[in-house]
């Protein structure tokens, strides 16, 4: 499966729902225990009066959820708390419930005042809070029965191997911050079972407690600033006057304080297990930004924060820096505030303008090449990089690249094509109507490299966008090329060289090891050409990724009448699947195929649900501009190759399934989509050149979506299981485990590098 996740079950809800945080083990109850004694101990040498731990929960128009907030925190196995609900004047039954809990539970304080924001409600719980550590809990989240006594305990070192201290933590020097990890937690209204996601600090970060301060272990700067899935020692934020900055609304005022209570922090405390459930399906929530301004006055804050305490570690600084790309990259991804907008673009600028170039090019981890590659093409950098070359007179060949949004991806597919061994070529961007830096990113070549140019093709389809190259192209070779890929440097020399080869060839078809062509001997150097009569079908499945695995001669092209249709796929199978029709010879080669481009997206949990169904509606229209054309050519060849490529297509998109509400009905749309097909051919599994795949798709068919979670779940697990215990994997582990502790240490630490 592609995603990994928990369900959490309806009767887990009624109570408190902390249970699904995973069974917390025998050595997690002598924690909690221990945590009694001393929660007990600090009252009684207060006289009762100074709670171990304040729970500040500040409130505003949360009716729906803080409800289950306010019982998973009364529900805690530490006795020793206190609960302050601070009304941000909520004008919903807030703050009637709250009374409702502070009437009939002496641990629960409610603190009514006019509306603030986030950050000055939690600023007056602060000033309001006796215990010894405070802790914040959202109100439409819920914690664990145990979260506060785990913590409280691992604050004076229970649970701590000595071992494990980076830094003294006890009785006598308890820490200032115990900081644990945390679900994603979903529960949809559709009536599906809510169920949790992992998050990145929880797989990040070690999973036995330690203790330490970012000086020693940044890694925790990374992630999520998470400010409530931790205790602080109340003292400790008197004493460096730490409060939150109070912007208007919740404003993302916790990213200050989480960057200055760790920075400060002289004692840090991890716990691996995962306490808080931070609700991702609350659209109220402060998670969803409607002001992009936000995060960039946030950065400022944090600029100044780090300028006032003085904190130069570069390690902290790379952190802030890889926050700064990822505050970046969710504005313009995650919740689609255009890079074009002047105003953006110039908070952007302004945001990498203040990192220490020394910093950013010297972090050895932590930053990655893309964001070096954003940051250069920001600062202005990058078009420097663009060798001068003089245009090619006649090129021999004809790059098309159709772009739309791909600015990531964009400098690397254009960059490998200007250091293509062969140099006979052109390269014609189409830039479909970009809101992103796309198109200005592609402008740099062509002012430095002249078998460059771009045009722009306004408001069209990828398809368009190559039909509007095609016309311009020179070459006598055509290749359509993906700007989510990039090339070896020997490519475009490769697919020259197979056509040379094979002169009567009208186009080319290549990978790196071409499928259902065992009968043909397909070198990898030198291309070998076939007659395209008795073999279509196979060609069409052979490198199945539309034109990207395809190079064509671009008089064939014109002599065939081919055109690319505007509604199609961005991959252009259709294309793809009429010149493979109309072609009489074709070269074959193997050893040669673009690489995709790796790209850490960001997306917002709701659009990758809202995105799914027109998905499904793609695929579907896909398949249904295939099945026209099958009907026009009267071709028995053509009709098999795209019946195979219709079956191996829906397994691809079934193996990416998950559970949402949305996907199951994508699951439905293409079981229906082969039902249609199905009952349209009446055709024996023996039609098919992948019978073993046509029969799969047959038993999933008949299945439910619960029997193919199921399914799909044992499957997984049966394969795992046997891996882990084969004898194979077995020495493998102990290989790379002891193999290095034999050899030369120079040769050693060779070794780990290539690894």
């Amino acid at each position: 499966m592609a995603k990994k996740t928990a369900t959490v079950s309806q009767d887990a809800s009624k109570s408190c729902k902390g249970a699904v945080g995973g069974a917390h083990s025998a050595a997690s109850d002598a924690v909690s225990d221990n945590a009694q004694h001393g929660a007990e101990a600090h009252s009684s040498h207060d006289g009762g009066a100074s709670p171990a731990v304040s729970v500040i929960i500040p409130v505003y128009n949360v009716q729906r959820y803080l409800r289950e907030c306010l019982e998973s925190v009364l529900a805690q196995t530490l006795r020793g708390i206190e609960v302050l609900c601070v009304n941000d004047g909520s004008t919903d039954s807030s703050l009637s419930i709250m009374r409702e809990y502070e009437a009939r539970d002496p641990r629960v304080r409610v603190v009514d005042k006019p509306n603030g924001g986030y950050g000055h409600s939690v600023n007056r719980g602060l000033s309001e809070a006796r215990g010894e550590y405070v802790a914040v809990v959202e109100p439409d989240d819920f914690i664990a029965p145990d979260m506060l006594a785990d913590l409280y305990a691992a604050a004076f070192g229970e649970g701590v191997s000595r071992k494990r201290m980076k830094v003294r933590v006890d009785r006598d020097h308890p820490a200032d911050i115990v900081k644990s990890s945390y679900w994603n937690y979903y529960d949809l209204e559709d009536g599906s079972d809510p169920y949790i996601e992992p998050s990145n600090l929880m797989n990040k970060m070690p999973d036995v407690p330690f203790s330490f301060t970012v000086h020693t272990h940044w890694e925790v700067l990374y992630h999520h600033p998470s400010i409530w899935s931790a205790i602080y020692r109340r003292a400790f934020l008197e004493e460096r006057g730490i409060r939150m900055i109070e912007p208007k609304g919740a404003g993302w005022a916790d990213n200050p304080f989480f960057f200055e209570t760790l920075c400060q922090a002289q004692s840090i405390v991890w716990m691996p297990g995962a306490y808080y459930h931070y609700r991702q399906t609350n659209p109220h929530a402060s998670s969803y930004l409607k002001d992009f301004h936000l995060p960039f006055d946030r950065l400022r804050d944090i600029r100044a924060l780090l300028d006032r305490i003085g904190e130069r570690d570069p390690h902290v600084l790379v952190c802030f820096y890889n926050r700064t790309f990822s505050y970046i990259k969710s504005v313009l991804e995650k919740f689609g505030f255009p890079e074009s907008d002047p105003e953006v673009f110039g908070l952007i600028k302004e945001a990498l303008a203040a990192m220490d170039p020394e910093v950013l090019y010297g972090a050895k981890r932590g930053i990655r090449r893309d964001q070096i590659e954003y940051y250069e093409d920001v600062m202005g950098v990058l078009a420097e990089r663009v060798k001068p070359r003089a245009a090619a007179g006649s090129p021999r060949v004809s790059v098309v690249v159709s772009m739309k949004d791909v600015r990531p991806y964009v400098w690397g597919c254009l960059d490998s094509l200007a250091k293509q061994a062969h140099k006979s070529l052109e390269v014609i961007c189409v830039d479909c109507a970009s809101s992103d830096r796309t198109r200005d990113v592609a402008s740099y070549f062509p002012g430095r490299d002249k078998r460059f140019s771009v045009i722009e093709a306004g408001e069209v389809s990828i398809p368009q966008g190559f039909a509007a190259g095609l016309a311009r192209a020179r070459g006598e070779v055509v290749y359509f090329a993906d700007p989510r890929n990039a090339f070896g440097k020997k490519f475009l020399a490769k697919i020259v060289r197979a056509l040379d080869a094979c002169p009567r060839a009208d186009m080319v078809v290549f990978g790196k090891k071409l499928a259902y062509l065992d009968a043909v001997d397909v070198p990898e150097k030198n291309g070998v050409e076939v007659e395209a009569a008795g073999m279509r079908d196979r060609l069409m499945l052979a490198a199945p990724n539309g034109v990207a695995s395809k190079a064509f001669r671009r008089g064939f092209i014109q002599g065939a009448g081919l055109a690319f249709d505007a509604e199609e796929n961005a991959g252009c199978t259709l294309f793809s699947t009429k010149a493979i029709a109309a072609a009489n010879r074709v070269a074959l080669m193997n050893g040669c195929a673009p690489k995709r481009q790796s790209y850490r997206s960001v997306r917002s949990p709701l659009a990758y649900i809202e995105k799914r169904p027109a998905l499904a509606e793609a695929r579907s229209a896909v398949f249904g501009k295939l099945r026209e054309f099958e009907g026009s050519q009267h071709n028995k060849e053509v009709a098999r190759g795209i019946h195979c490529y219709i079956v191996e297509a829906m397994l691809a998109d079934l193996s990416e399934m998950g559970d949402l509400e949305d996907e199951r009905r994508y699951f439905e749309l293409l079981k229906g989509t082969f039902g249609n097909m199905k009952s349209a051919l009446n055709l024996p599994s023996a039609h098919f050149i992948n019978a073993e795949s046509y029969r799969k798709l047959q038993r999933l068919a008949s299945m439910s979506y619960e029997q193919y979670l199921r399914r799909e779940t044992v499957a997984s697990r049966d394969k795992a299981r046997v891996m882990s215990e084969s004898t194979a994997y077995r020495i493998g582990t102990a290989i790379a485990a002891f193999g290095p502790r034999l050899l030369p240490k120079g040769i050693a630490m060779r070794v780990r590098k290539m690894v």
